[in-house]
């Protein structure tokens, strides 16, 4: 059996994937939601070299449309992080709060300062979409205590949150999950760049990205990470450098 080409779609709310697999005159092609419900679909060509090129064909219009190469790995893990998180939300926002909370449900709503710095003790407010509502959801996390709530509005200094929710063990440590390898990948990327002049990165939280080796950063985070994560949260996490994201 040959390679596996693999190719994914990782922007806005998309999180999607396609590939196949060449076996002499038969390719096998696979798409659907990743950590969702996959299609699988067999052709066999008159020839070797008419599926070639017809697959090769699909596979440019995959590109055109917005899709990028990846490889099994990280569609595993990607797919993974989906089953445990639900292929439905993405995680749209990250930032550090630099304040003392708790996670009493009353009053049943919060607001937070947030700092440039990460503290471990007050821990993250991450902003989750739900990209088939387009519904936003937000966690609170810190080493002691977890709290979900269902609406609110993030500034670029603080969070006011509403309508808390007791959050769910296996939607909690699917984010988790989630921030953690993101996290790892961010490290490994910053370590390669580090070896070639980190000096040309100047990482802000704006998706809207200038330098040249910004836009290499970021893709090289997205080809390897789980995807779905805007430029904001993937810098947030360059912030941390060697940190480690206690949650």
């Amino acid at each position: 059996m040959s390679e596996t080409h693999v190719y994914t779609m990782k922007e806005g709310a998309s999180n999607k994937m396609w590939s196949y697999i060449i076996n002499g005159k038969t390719v096998i092609k696979k798409w659907g939601r990743i950590g969702g419900h996959i299609t699988e679909e067999s052709k066999t060509y008159p020839s070797e070299y008419q599926a070639q090129s017809d697959i090769q064909r699909q596979a440019q219009k995959k590109l055109d449309k917005g899709y990028k190469q990846a490889d099994e790995e990280s569609l595993e893990k990607e797919t993974e992080i989906a089953n445990c998180l639900g292929a439905q939300y993405k995680i749209n926002r990250i930032e550090f709060i630099n304040q003392p909370w708790d996670n009493s449900p009353r009053p049943n709503t919060l607001d937070l300062e947030f700092g440039k710095e990460y503290d471990s003790e007050f821990g993250v407010c991450v902003e989750i979409l739900q990209s088939w509502s387009k519904e936003t959801y937000y966690l609170v996390l810190s080493k002691k205590h977890t709290a979900q709530f269902t609406s609110g509005s993030i500034t670029g200094n603080g969070a006011s949150l509403a309508g808390y929710t007791y959050p769910d063990g296996n939607f909690v440590s699917g984010v988790k999950k989630c921030l953690h390898g993101l996290q790892e990948v961010v490290h490994q990327v910053l370590v390669k760049f580090g070896a070639v002049g980190a000096r040309t990165l100047s990482l802000g939280d704006d998706d809207e990205v200038e330098s040249t080796g910004n836009q290499e950063f970021f893709k090289a985070v997205s080809a390897k990470s789980s995807g779905g994560f805007s430029n904001q949260v993937v810098s947030k996490f360059a912030a941390l450098g060697a940190r480690v994201l206690d949650i």
